[in-house]
Formats: C-alpha cells, sequence, structure tokens
C-alpha cells in the first residue's frame, strides 16, 4: 500500500494506483471525463488537474502514480483555474442540447460543471 495525503486527509492505495484513485479513496472530488479504471489514461480532457504540496506545477492525476508520502491539493489555486478554462473549452464546443440527453443530471460534465462554478447552458428560447 502506498500512504499519502489527499486535502489534507490520509489515504492509502494499492501500489500502482494514480492520483485519481488516491483522491476517490479520500473521499474528494476531481472531475474526468476520459478516464475509467482499468483504462490506460491519456490525459486528453485535462479535467482531473490537481496540485502537488512543494511544486510548483500542476499534474493530470489520471497520468500520475500515487507515491509514498506525497500530498495532493485538489482545489489547489492554479488547478481550480486550469480546469475552470478546460471546462469552458469543452464546452464551447458541446452540443449544449442537456434537456434532451438521456445523461442528463447524471452527467459527468454538469456535474464537474457545477463543481468548477462554470456555467451550465441553457438554450434561451426562441
Amino acid at each position: 500500500m502506498v500512504d499519502l495525503k489527499v486535502d489534507g486527509r490520509d489515504v492509502s492505495v494499492p501500489e500502482g494506483a494514480n492520483l485519481v484513485e488516491a483522491v476517490e479513496a479520500a473521499g474528494a472530488y476531481v472531475p474526468r471525463l476520459c478516464w475509467e479504471p482499468g483504462l490506460e489514461a491519456d490525459g486528453a480532457c485535462g479535467l482531473c488537474v490537481v496540485g502537488l504540496e512543494g511544486s510548483k506545477r500542476t499534474v493530470l492525476a489520471c497520468e500520475t502514480a500515487a507515491v509514498e508520502g506525497m500530498s495532493v491539493q485538489t482545489n489547489h489555486p492554479d488547478a481550480v483555474a486550469i480546469r475552470r478554462r478546460r471546462l469552458e473549452l469543452i464546452k464551447s464546443d458541446h452540443a449544449n442540447d442537456c434537456q434532451l440527453c438521456p445523461k442528463n443530471e447524471i452527467c459527468e460534465l454538469q456535474e464537474a460543471s457545477r463543481a468548477a462554478g462554470v456555467e451550465i447552458h441553457v438554450p434561451k428560447k426562441l
């Protein structure tokens, strides 16, 4: 097992786990559109960005292995800003017909948008 901290909470994850798995094990949230357990990470959506204590850069949680003693910050200011920009970019090219979508209200994009404070587009009536 690998012991680390997520948002100040102690968590243990199996050897080989990534930071998304550590975040979820800690009961915290980081959005992810492109990674699922059992699949190889490619970092395509870029939403799972987190900060690491003692580092000036952010990392993608899906591509970063959990390391003993690591301290992960899901709400690091740089990570939050990057996440918002990426969500806005994704949503700028999104169909925005949520009311017609079968995933409405069980949609990771909607959940991520709410968590980041990015407006969920509601089409204007014509």
